[in-house]
């Protein structure tokens, strides 16, 4: 639905943008605050319509229970490339990589398993933990960062050669940096959320996650995106405060915990 600059820090961005282009004329700016404004209305009008359609014709679509969490990866896909073969390379690429950073973050290890899949570009929707889907945000967001210093770097070199300035010593470096930033990574996260004892283990695991983080970046750079959500934590009954019971305790204790990670997890997604 290309919506990406219509909500939370897209949006943001693009308000802050539209002022900035027009700072010294505040007339300027408000013309395009209400062009933004129009374009936005245009949309929404645009999804109502398709809401409205789709519930006349009674066209099933999936919502997340209370609590219940979705992990989603969007590849996208030539029309020459969609081989049976193409989709089993994809899958376990993207199932290393689950894999991997569900280890670093949730103990239980839980499976990713498949809910739904899509066609078009392939999408993938999976079945996933408050922990892991915080885990995948808090991931997402440093590499993000190590891609957007990289492309930094990288529309440098291409400056340099359009006036035939030598590059080779940049693109030597680019390729240094990101693989040393992706390895201080892999061990910042392992050391800082894995809770496992066995130190043979862990180390295996900081050599996994540089790979997995190695995959991820280059299936980010392709195009891929990885999508997080989650569903309202659930509504626990009142219990008298003098005497809950230990399945009343247990039912809000969790629905807290819950509740926490959301709040931990939009955090990332947003900043």
């Amino acid at each position: 639905l290309q919506l990406e600059n219509f909500v939370r820090m897209g949006l943001f961005n693009t308000i802050k943008d539209t002022i900035a282009e027009n700072q010294l004329s505040p007339s300027l700016a408000a013309q395009g605050l209400t062009r933004l404004k129009e374009e936005i209305d245009a949309k929404l009008n645009h999804i109502k319509n398709i809401d409205t359609a789709f519930s006349s014709l009674s066209v099933e679509y999936e919502e997340l229970d209370d609590e219940e969490c979705e992990l989603s990866v969007r590849i996208p896909v030539a029309k020459d490339d969609k081989s049976l073969s193409d989709l089993s390379n994809e899958s376990k690429d993207w199932n290393f990589i689950i894999k991997t950073i569900t280890e670093v973050f949730d103990p239980e290890r839980p499976i990713a398993k498949i809910r739904t899949l899509s066609t078009g570009s392939w999408i993938f929707y999976l079945s996933s933990t408050p922990l892991v889907l915080w885990g995948f945000a808090i991931t997402l967001k440093r590499v993000n960062q190590i891609l957007t210093e990289l492309i930094r770097m990288q529309e440098l070199a291409g400056q340099l050669r359009q006036i035939n300035a030598p590059t080779k010593e940049i693109e030597n470096h680019q390729d240094k940096k990101f693989s040393t930033d992706i390895e201080i990574l892999s061990n910042q996260l392992v050391n800082d959320y894995y809770k496992g004892t066995d130190t043979a283990r862990k180390m295996e695991l900081i050599n996994a996650t540089s790979m997995a983080l190695k995959r991820l970046s280059r299936k980010i750079a392709d195009g891929s995106k990885v999508t997080l959500r989650l569903g309202n934590a659930k509504k626990t009954k009142a219990a008298d405060e003098n005497s809950p019971t230990k399945e009343e305790e247990i039912l809000i204790r969790k629905s807290k915990d819950y509740l926490e990670l959301k709040k931990k997890t939009e955090l990332e997604i947003t900043q």
